[in-house]
């Protein structure tokens, strides 16, 4: 079942990789490459949201490296755990917004670090993100940002009336001066889980993503609402292939790992349902998910459905899977 571990074997080890940013000069970013047997793998690249890190996702790394991808779990050096603990101790200054910026230019930095890898197949890649990762798995999957939009949706009046901390986080980027382009061709899906990004991209941005595109919510997510944050993005996908999966009472928290180390204390109140119990949909329907449209296994497609979903059901959480037409 593709829940289950796969039958490869894999080694985890630390990868660094670092470039010239211009402006800021040299960025050194750390990893985890997790490595099963095989030649010409396909990649999967993880990106953490807000005050987390590479270890967030530990569990649907080593899961995808057991069923034959290559997995680099990325760490931002200036949004991960660290640097919120220093900066709640008073000894780091507020996120630059141009770090927003600077984590989507990680990953084609990341495939161009593996590329001479015979190993790993950097021509076929899936992206995974959460929360912030999420905007940033959609921004090198071809979502532009939209400045009208940004300056629209964050004028002081708009924002007192906000009750979306997502948006609000959004807002920060504001103040950049221009919006790269990170797309990069090499990225064949992309999934999220409690991502953001209505205010970055818009309706617009999100038509410009034609790739296959799987976006989690959780109905109980108080910090990235599912309403605008995931329902909507998902309608105006530019994709053919694209679903839509519902966890009820799912919240922003209910899809990581065990031994997440968040820089903040969360209440229960705000967990919600013991994380665990997610586990084995969420690695069901990622395995399934690349499967079909990175290896193209056509004979993985009954399994995106909400009748496979509901076999992986672990109460208080249930799975709804919606496919675009």
């Amino acid at each position: 079942m593709l829940h289950e571990p796969g039958r490869l074997t894999w080694q985890r080890e630390p990868f660094v990789f670092s470039y010239d940013t211009g402006t800021n000069g040299l960025r050194r970013v750390t990893s985890d490459l997790y490595l099963p047997e095989g030649r010409a793998l396909p990649l999967i690249v993880i990106i953490h949201g807000l005050a987390s890190s590479r270890e967030t996702f530990s569990y649907l790394a080593e899961h995808l490296a057991s069923w034959g991808y290559a997995v680099v779990a990325l760490e931002d050096p200036n949004t991960n755990t660290r640097r919120y603990q220093q900066l709640t101790a008073g000894l780091a200054s507020p996120i630059n917004p141009e770090a927003l910026v600077q984590r989507s230019r990680d990953i084609p930095e990341l495939l161009d670090a593996l590329a001479d890898n015979p190993r790993i197949d950097t021509n076929r890649v899936g992206v995974i993100g959460q929360s912030l990762g999420g905007a940033t798995a959609f921004h090198v999957a071809g979502a532009q940002w939209q400045a009208d939009r940004l300056q629209a949706e964050c004028d002081d009046q708009a924002l007192l009336s906000s009750f979306n901390l997502a948006e609000l986080l959004q807002c920060i980027a504001e103040s950049i001066p221009e919006f790269p382009d990170f797309s990069d061709s090499r990225i064949q899906a992309v999934m999220t889980m409690n991502s953001i990004g209505n205010t970055f991209f818009g309706p617009v941005g999100f038509g410009q993503i034609e790739v296959p595109t799987l976006i989690v919510a959780g109905t109980n997510d108080l910090i990235a609402p599912p309403l605008p944050e995931q329902i909507e993005p998902f309608r105006w996908l530019g994709s053919r292939d694209r679903y839509l999966v519902l966890v009820d009472r799912g919240t922003h928290f209910s899809f990581l790992s065990a031994n997440s180390d968040g820089a903040f204390p969360v209440p229960p109140e705000l967990v919600g349902g013991d994380p665990q119990s997610t586990r084995t949909g969420i690695k069901g329907l990622t395995t399934a998910f690349f499967g079909r449209h990175i290896l193209n296994q056509a004979d993985l497609a009954p399994y995106l459905s909400t009748n496979y979903l509901e076999m992986l059901d672990q109460p208080p959480f249930s799975y709804h899977l919606i496919r675009g037409e």
